[in-house]
This record gives C-alpha cells, sequence and structure tokens, in this order.
C-alpha cells in the first residue's frame, strides 16, 4: 500500500493519564493498492483505513523505516519497503 498526501506528528494528551503522546496524523491525496489507485473525494472524505490510523498512538521510530503503533484494540508494525530498481521487473 502506498499513500501520498500529508504526514505530520501531532502531540496530544492521553485522556486518561494526561500524559503527551504523539500521533502521526495523515491527510491522505491519494492511496495505491494492489492495481487500485484511489484518489479525489473518495480520499478526502476520509479513508477508514487512514482514520483508524489517525487515532493510532506512534510508539515507536527508527531510520530504517519501522514504525509500531498502538491502536484502541491492536498493534500496527509497518516496514518500509525499499523500492524496485528500474528494469528489474521489466520484461525483455
Amino acid at each position: 500500500m502506498s499513500v501520498d498526501g500529508n504526514w505530520e506528528v501531532q502531540v496530544r494528551k492521553d485522556p486518561i493519564s494526561k500524559q503527551p503522546v504523539c500521533y502521526l496524523r495523515v491527510n491522505p491525496q491519494s492511496v495505491r493498492y494492489a492495481m487500485i489507485d484511489v484518489r479525489g473525494d473518495r480520499v478526502e472524505k476520509g479513508w477508514k483505513s487512514i482514520r483508524a490510523l489517525n487515532s493510532a498512538e506512534l510508539q515507536y521510530v527508527d531510520a530504517d523505516g519501522l514504525r509500531v503503533m498502538k491502536g484502541s484494540t491492536a498493534y500496527y508494525v509497518f516496514e518500509r519497503v525499499p523500492e524496485p530498481e528500474k528494469g528489474v521487473f521489466e520484461r525483455r
């Protein structure tokens, strides 16, 4: 899955502990997965998967692209996938 858009880190207070918590806020412009490319109104009105992640607490990030987020009922673990080299998948 690839998400193009505005990404920002926000700090808010946890409603229960009153401690500051970091969140990664995403305003998607386009979402690409498998062979589907979603743009325009459908993304602007709220991509359901992104809405769930916008409320997840950012727990760990490293320079290699590993990210761990804690939702209300699950943990999300993301790893950056390197871009394929040009020409690797070209048919000859």
